[in-house]
């Protein structure tokens, strides 16, 4: 599959303004709208597996939110979910986007939660949701030991420890057995962490993880009244938010279009691109305006 490096990524978008700061975006492609929300501590590269494909298919929207990847990442930057979801509206507004698909991962799976209750506020309709592993439950989502020190009190003292070493660790204690991050994936994700000093505010944005507690119970009450196609791609070897969420989703969501990738960890658009699209582009064609 075709990829593409850091400084071609970059290329390819734009840094656009929302309160005085510099979000990234890229927006490319033609037709039905797709929005791609990434996870923490990474970014809009989390998608670049997947982009050359969905380019051909889709109008795509692949942002860094507010303290991520090529961003900005104030000191003082308002880092809350719903902040996120207000930054991703108002930048829907301003292209006129009124009608979109959306696929999320990891944290970015909160993010779409607290858009949906929000979405008749702001008048956006969503033609369908894929989600990838992600804590769409509270009692499903088991976070790494590191994400709690980085959470706790001692937070500030965690990160000044945390350097590649650490990120190469905790990435590979999360991806399939056979589908380890390779050398340069790690290099390319600590150049995106360290890009505007963002290393600092670690635990601020992870924060979020105190927010699902919070409001846990709101969000997963959005997925049983959302009216939207679904779909759930799960990698089964994740010990943060693998089997369990696929499980729990079907019990009190629905039953259909989930999909278990037995032998894949938390990333999956980046362990296998392939499935994940296999999977996607029936589902969109099956649910939405997507010409077959």
């Amino acid at each position: 599959m075709a990829t593409t490096n850091l400084q071609q990524w970059f290329n390819q978008g734009e840094r656009v303004t929302y309160k005085g700061n510099k979000i990234f975006l890229i927006d490319k492609g033609s037709g039905t709208t797709l929005l791609l929300i990434h996870g923490f501590p990474t970014s809009s590269w989390d998608w670049h597996k997947l982009f050359p494909t969905l380019t051909k298919h889709f109008r795509v929207l692949c942002l860094d939110m507010l303290g991520y990847g090529y961003s900005d990442k104030p000191e003082n930057g308002n880092y809350t979910t719903h902040h996120q979801a207000e930054m991703i509206y108002e930048l829907l507004k301003q292209r006129d986007i009124q009608e979109l698909n959306i696929m999320a991962y990891s944290y970015g799976v909160s993010v779409v939660q607290e858009m949906l209750s929000m979405q008749l506020e702001h008048k956006v309709s969503f033609e369908s949701l894929c989600f990838l592993n992600g804590g769409l439950f509270r009692e499903s989502n088991h976070p790494k030991l590191s994400q709690r020190l980085m959470l706790s009190r001692y937070g500030k003292f965690v990160v000044k420890l945390f350097n590649k070493s650490t990120l190469a660790r905790n990435l590979k204690a999360i991806f399939g057995p056979d589908t380890q991050p390779s050398n340069e994936l790690i290099n390319e994700y600590w150049t995106l962490l360290n890009t505007h000093q963002g290393k600092r505010i670690l635990p601020k944005l992870i924060q979020y993880l105190k927010e699902r507690q919070i409001h846990g119970e709101r969000w997963e009450e959005t997925l049983r009244q959302a009216i939207c196609p679904m779909q759930l791609i799960v990698g089964a070897q994740d010990s943060i938010s693998g089997i369990e969420v696929a499980n729990q989703f079907r019990k009190t969501v629905s039953q259909d279009n989930i999909h278990i990738l037995d032998n894949i960890g938390h990333y999956p658009q980046l362990e296998a691109p392939d499935d994940v699209l296999a999977f996607y582009l029936p589902f969109v064609q099956k649910y939405t305006h997507l010409p077959t």
